[in-house]
């Protein structure tokens, strides 16, 4: 059903993650690192009629997963608002009576026919995906993750939660926790480094009335496919060709 490669990759160190009696990992993973795999796999090994609730941003993110999952023949569904009222309540009703993999946006804590549903299932685990949004609560972006803890405590049987990213600083991860109210949680920590991805920095100055040209001239200039052209602080001007290219002509300094 998996490719044996991505299996390898995702479970080499941790055999048993996200299936043990542990309730609380936490891992970070590069993007494509196979962190999907930690608890759909596990999920196949459930219970019939345990639930496993996915929490993540992205709408396409769900449907491509979703979709993947379907054609494994994995029981699994996305619940968000793009649904109509009657696919809503009846996709909602099967998941919290018959199990399996549920697919939802934090935001959808926010309805309370949803919060009542739910807390009638058989929560096996909780998977909280992109996790580093929630440091960023506080600065007020999607601050529907910040309910993803109080739903947590409210269910009668603590779930294993499980928190996924690839981008979270290890200072954030006491914040996640607490947040998420992990007990004990483990942490795994792998590396981020990708071989498709590549870094040169080129340092340029635009002057005078020709910028145009002089900044076509510098982006052409850059032959690897996967580059990225990158200062902390200036502009960045954005190019599709290939891949994605980053200019930042107002910083000299990394």
């Amino acid at each position: 059903m998996f490719s044996r490669s991505k299996i390898e990759r995702s479970l080499s160190s941790c055999t048993t993650f996200g299936a043990s009696s542990e309730p609380t990992p936490a891992r970070c993973l590069c993007t494509g690192g196979g962190k999907s795999l930690l608890f759909q796999l596990p999920a196949l090994l459930d219970e019939p009629g345990q639930l496993t609730l996915v929490f993540s941003p992205l709408l396409a993110l769900q449907e491509d997963q979703v979709s993947a999952l379907k054609k494994k023949g994995v029981r699994a569904a996305l619940l968000n608002s793009s649904l109509s009222k009657r696919r809503h309540a009846a996709t909602l009703r099967n998941f919290v009576q018959n199990g399996g993999l549920l697919y939802l946006a934090p935001e959808q804590l926010r309805r309370e026919d949803v919060r009542t549903a739910l807390s009638t299932a058989r929560v096996r685990r909780v998977v909280v995906d992109e996790v580093h949004i929630l440091p960023q609560v506080d600065r007020g972006f999607r601050p529907a993750y910040a309910e993803i803890g109080a739903f947590i405590k409210s269910l009668r049987i603590p779930p294993q939660i499980l928190a996924f990213t690839a981008t979270a600083t290890v200072s954030d991860f006491s914040y996640i926790a607490q947040s998420l109210h992990m007990v004990g949680p483990k942490l795994f920590l792998f590396s981020v480094k990708r071989s498709n991805i590549k870094i040169s920095i080129k340092e340029f100055n635009i002057r005078g009335k020709d910028n145009v040209k002089r900044r076509k001239r510098t982006q052409r200039s850059i032959p690897r496919p996967n580059a990225f052209v990158a200062t902390t602080i200036g502009r960045f001007f954005v190019r599709k060709y290939r891949s994605t290219r980053f200019f930042l002509p107002f910083g000299s300094s990394l």
